[in-house]
């Protein structure tokens, strides 16, 4: 475990002076440190302001110069300056811990606000969280703490490392970058305890407040059979004295990985993939939960759950009132049936349509035909010919079970309508079922 510094995200690299400082971070030390040194200060002097933000986190980790908290804050202004929203969190973040100067509130709420109105989730996180401690005078002080996972040997970022602090309740998983957040932290000292796939578990000592970025360096550790598999060995309680039977267990992602609690709450977990995992918990009457732990090859990991009684939840009682209207012409009996295609209100409600015309346009197998013509009629045609109406064959409208001289569509509005149905060819109902074979638009309004 190591107390240094470390930061969030940084901006992508964007100038060949800072290609080369990174081709030359990877040579050897230290003149490779020097040259590198020497090409950041050139591309942030430049204009390049990520370059400025990457210098600044250098700076202030101390990773290949010297530490410096004074030249880190100066150089994260200059990348804010410049739009690096990440230099803006993070010289917020030095103002706020008082970390290369005095502390000042002020100037940490600024900075954030900056990055947040630039979307930058964590400054927005870090402002709200700075805005409630002030607020709570009489509440405890809290410290922000963030970290970053890396490889002991190569500094590559690590992911999928848990990271907890036993004390206080916190899990936490490192993302693709190796950060994890912490959050805000009561003063004192705590054990931290991390532990990720191939390497040894590393507990240490996490200093609250000391610096608020701390990073984390692990070492390799390699199994003997690295595709073992592994086991989970447990007992759910109730945090009490109670343990919880017949709780259901398993493993998300891993199908077939499931188990029962017994009598006393005990279960055991066989045939686990080695990696991070999460194991769910269920039961009747609790609150389900899910905690997170690392499987080893071969060995076998201990976990006591502990669920919350809750008070099971019924599903609401829903009661829909039928139109009698409708129901006395059939329109449910025949939305039953399944012939045909039936609309009631909420359906056209949901197309919201200015003319009836447009609800026929999103049903397949009918056809609309309207002239370009100011008032000219809106037509429903069906795939079929027919030789009563030269070639087309035009669907029949019915208004309220009457059918219509007209057959344009848009004889009422639509806001009249509480239903709406529409049948071609076979499909027709026999009541409705004519000299015309085309089929049938059905238009029932409002009562």
């Amino acid at each position: 475990m190591h107390a240094a510094t470390t930061k969030s995200r940084v901006g992508p690299w964007t100038s060949s002076l800072l290609l080369l400082g990174v081709a030359f971070l990877a040579g050897p030390r230290p003149a490779a440190a020097q040259i590198a040194e020497r090409l950041y200060q050139e591309a942030c002097d430049s204009g390049d302001f990520s370059a400025c933000t990457i210098f600044g986190l250098m700076a202030e980790l101390g990773r290949d110069i010297p530490q410096d908290f004074e030249r880190a804050r100066a150089l994260y202004l200059r990348g804010c300056e410049g739009g690096e929203l990440v230099a803006c969190t993070n010289l917020g973040l030095m103002y706020e811990e008082g970390v290369g100067g005095a502390q000042d509130f002020e100037a940490a709420r600024g900075r954030y606000r900056i990055a947040c109105e630039g979307f930058e989730q964590l400054a927005c996180d870090l402002l709200v969280a700075l805005d409630r401690s002030e607020a709570g005078a009489g509440d405890e002080r809290r410290y922000f703490k963030r970290g970053r996972v890396a490889d002991a040997e190569t500094t590559t970022a690590l992911s999928n490392a848990l990271v907890e602090v036993p004390a206080l309740e916190i899990q936490q998983v490192s993302n693709r970058q190796g950060q994890v957040t912490l959050g805000r932290l009561p003063e004192g000292r705590y054990v931290l305890r991390v532990e990720r796939l191939g390497y040894a578990v590393l507990v240490g000592e996490l200093e609250v407040p000391g610096g608020s970025q701390f990073l984390i360096l692990m070492e390799r550790e390699e199994a003997p059979d690295p595709d073992a598999p592994g086991r989970i060995e447990g007992q759910v309680t109730d945090g009490g004295t109670e343990e919880i039977r017949d709780v259901d267990i398993s493993v998300v992602g891993q199908d077939g990985i499931r188990t029962l609690s017994d009598r006393r709450g005990y279960f055991t977990l066989t045939g686990l993939e080695p990696g991070l995992v999460q194991v769910r918990f269920a039961r009747i009457g609790y609150a389900p939960r899910t905690a997170t732990l690392v499987v080893q090859p071969g060995l076998t990991s201990e976990i006591t759950a502990t669920m919350a009684p809750r008070a099971v939840e019924l599903a609401p009682i829903e009661v829909t009132v039928r139109s009698e209207f409708l129901e006395r012409n059939g329109f449910y009996d025949r939305t039953r049936e399944g012939r045909g295609r039936q609309l009631n209100r909420l359906d056209l409600d949901r197309i919201d349509p200015v003319e009836i015309s447009e609800v026929l346009q999103q049903l397949p197998g009918v056809r609309l035909q309207r002239s370009t013509n100011l008032g000219a009629p809106a037509l429903a045609l069906s795939p079929r010919v027919s030789s009563l109406s030269n070639g087309e064959c035009i669907l029949d409208v019915y208004i309220d079970g009457v059918r219509m001289s007209s057959q344009d569509l848009n004889q009422i509005p639509p806001d009249w309508l509480d239903a709406m149905e529409v049948y071609v060819g076979a499909q027709v109902p026999i009541q409705y079922a004519g000299l015309n074979p085309c089929g049938v638009v059905l238009l029932w309004t409002r009562r």
